[in-house]
């Protein structure tokens, strides 16, 4: 091609891709223009010159589009091949080499790499992420050898395709906890070398920092730094069902506590329809009704720590049967012990159904450990957060759990005493107890 003129780069300043060709048209001496993407709010001309996938790069000659960051490469190869160093070598065995790797940096470390920044806080494909990105960076290091460059000794293709990644390598150590100079040592050193050795490179890489900032604020904007928040009360035995599930599967999370007498407007914004707790928010969006959220939890965090429901379909049923339940029948038996007056009829009736449910139940339970087997499941978790309740049903009724339903009993303490996740989630009886008695006393119950 003859000159340079009219060369255009569209791009964003952070760009891995866009970036390949800032170093290939320095590095082959072409004058051009960068122009500045928003790639929240595109231009007419990007959409326009890239309709396909509206996406930077795109370089602009004479007006004439190409799209994609490996075509544009060869591109420039090709149309500036008088201009400065070519990228690819002139063998066709080592130019077959070179695509191979490119084909495979992209291939791989787009795959990776948004597992990490684009993921909430705690979810485990940022640690899926992480792990995918060791294993591309070791394979790409292994290939690198004891080699200056990946083609030998200069800069070439597979170099430029890879080396705009490293700017982001400070993002993903920060967001998935993980260092790629102690993993990959070799491959950082080439990197460094990447830019002390080739201006092109030093001149048009972004500050590691500034790309921090601008994934800070991109995930600030799709509310992912937000991770992971629990909207509930203490008391709540739905809302703590949530947190045991959460974590017996080790979820980092945060439990925001709600006041049930004047609801904030989170809850109030995050559940409209019912206004309850418990709510769990992820990346800002709402999930409600607590056996709604511990199926949620199980297929959102899958990788993380063991399933509640069992892989059988048909135990998958039954666990879910019995959860629904004790659902249909602890809460509207509870609600007329704690909920009438002292002495009325309600509270004999509610007693002698709560005698009745819990009976069924540990009729189911049987003389398994828990009610899948050998192993805290999805009805435990349902039912085992009302045992804090029992003694308030008692108190306020006059009966004991402990004697009409032994084996119930001994499971809620095996519960607790076998599942860290259980004991740390649910709250003490005597403050239950107390919490109700404000409660009566606030409706004039007592």
């Amino acid at each position: 091609m003859e000159g340079s003129k009219g060369v255009v780069l569209l791009n964003c300043f952070v760009s891995p891709f866009g970036n390949r060709v800032r170093i290939a048209l320095t590095k082959k001496g072409v004058e051009h223009e960068v122009t500045a993407e928003n790639m929240a709010q595109k231009s007419a001309l990007l959409l326009a010159s890239n309709p396909i996938h509206g996406k930077v790069p795109v370089l602009l000659v004479a007006g004439k589009p190409i799209c994609e960051s490996q075509v544009i490469l060869e591109f420039i190869d090709e149309a500036f091949s008088t201009t400065g160093e070519q990228l690819l070598p002139t063998d066709p065995y080592a130019r077959a080499q070179a695509r191979f790797w490119v084909a495979y940096v992209d291939a791989k470390i787009p795959a990776c790499a948004p597992k990490i920044w684009q993921s909430p806080k705690g979810a485990p494909a940022v640690e899926e992420g992480k792990k995918e990105m060791l294993v591309a960076l070791k394979t790409l290091e292994a290939e690198l050898g004891e080699k200056p460059y990946f083609a030998g000794e200069s800069l070439g293709y597979a170099d430029v395709a890879l080396v705009t990644f490293a700017p982001w390598f400070l993002t993903y150590e920060r967001l998935a906890g993980f260092s790629i100079a102690e993993e990959c040592p070799v491959l950082t050193a080439w990197a460094a070398r990447c830019a002390d050795e080739n201006e092109c490179v030093a001149k048009s890489l972004p500050d590691p920092e500034a790309v921090f900032q601008f994934v800070g604020g991109m995930r600030k904007h799709f509310g992912l730094d937000k991770g992971v928040v629990l909207l509930n009360c203490f008391v709540s035995p739905f809302g703590n069902r949530v947190r045991i599930a959460l974590t017996k599967k080790g979820v980092e999370h945060e439990v925001t506590s709600e006041n049930m007498v004047n609801k904030s407007a989170l809850l109030l914004a995050s559940n409209p329809v019912h206004a309850k707790v418990p709510v769990l928010l992820v990346a800002g969006k709402p999930v409600c009704e607590s056996l709604v959220i511990l199926e949620f939890i199980d297929e959102a965090f899958a990788t993380s720590g063991e399933q509640l429901l069992p892989a059988d379909a048909y135990a998958r049923a039954q666990a879910r049967f019995w959860a629904a339940y004790v659902d249909a029948k602890v809460p509207a038996c509870a609600g007329k012990i704690w909920l009438s007056p002292a002495g009325a009829p309600a509270v004999e009736d509610g007693k002698k159904e709560m005698v009745d449910v819990l009976k069924t139940l540990e009729a189911e339970l049987g003389e398994k450990a828990y009610f899948a087997g050998e192993s805290l499941g999805f009805a435990d978790v349902a039912l085992v957060t009302f045992a804090p309740w029992f003694l308030t049903y008692e108190r306020l009724a006059g009966f004991s759990i402990a004697e009409e339903c032994p084996v119930l009993t001994a499971w809620a303490a095996r519960c607790a005493k076998e599942n860290e996740c259980v004991s740390k989630s649910l709250p003490d009886p005597e403050a239950v107890f107390q919490f109700v008695g404000g409660m009566r006393k606030h409706f004039g119950l007592e």
